[in-house]
């Protein structure tokens, strides 16, 4: 188990209490255990835009996750930060039934209107369904699942989301708006590694 920075300090602090009981530990480190299971495969982009005095006029967040469909569910991305290493290591290779999720965040105090024909969801170079209306609240997300079906004989596999729009800031004086354009984009791309030497072939 790999626990973040705030999840030590978290644990230091309490390990520090002698009203901590072990019972009580092992039951939190059970609890981070599961946040990080949940948390697997998510990969994140911030975009934010700031004004001169450091304040917010944009500030988009894209996220990307892949994961096998089945009981056994695994991320189909790859880990390391460089999006080179192998993601997924398969002992024969065939159809694999995957689902795909997008998700934009707008964390600005302001509404983002979404530039639709720029907006883009993408999954092996074909453009899918995209996000639903054209306004996304302050500090509210929209989301977008697909169900895929990959052709793991194929080595690589690649996705991504681009997000085009404004963020509508108002005049001080309320009697009009500025748009504040903004953009944000994440490409992940999952590559298979066969446990076999040989040529990775479709069993009929």
């Amino acid at each position: 188990m790999q626990l973040t920075l705030t999840q030590v300090v978290h644990l230091n602090l309490l390990v520090e209490d002698r009203d901590m009981n072990i019972s009580s530990l092992l039951l939190l480190l059970c609890a981070f255990c599961s946040q990080q299971v949940v948390a697997t495969g998510f990969y994140k982009e911030s975009c934010p835009i700031t004004d001169s005095e450091g304040n917010k006029l944009v500030d988009l967040e894209v996220t990307l996750r892949c994961l096998t469909r089945g009981d056994n569910k695994v991320s189909c991305i790859n880990e390391d930060e460089d999006n080179l290493g192998p993601a997924m290591v398969i002992d024969k290779c065939g159809p694999l039934n995957v689902k795909v999720f997008y998700k934009v965040c707008n964390k600005a105090p302001y509404e983002f209107e979404l530039n639709q024909p720029k907006t883009k969801l993408i999954f092996e170079t074909v453009r899918q369904e995209g996000f639903r209306g054209d306004i996304i609240p302050p500090h509210q997300c929209k989301k977008v699942k697909i169900k895929k079906t990959i052709n793991t004989c194929e080595k690589i596999h690649a996705m991504s989301l681009q997000v085009t729009g404004a963020s509508l800031v108002p005049f001080l004086d309320g009697s009009d708006i500025k748009k504040i354009y903004g953009y944000c984009y994440l490409f992940r791309r999952t590559t298979m590694e066969y446990a076999s030497p040989s040529l990775p072939t479709i069993d009929n």
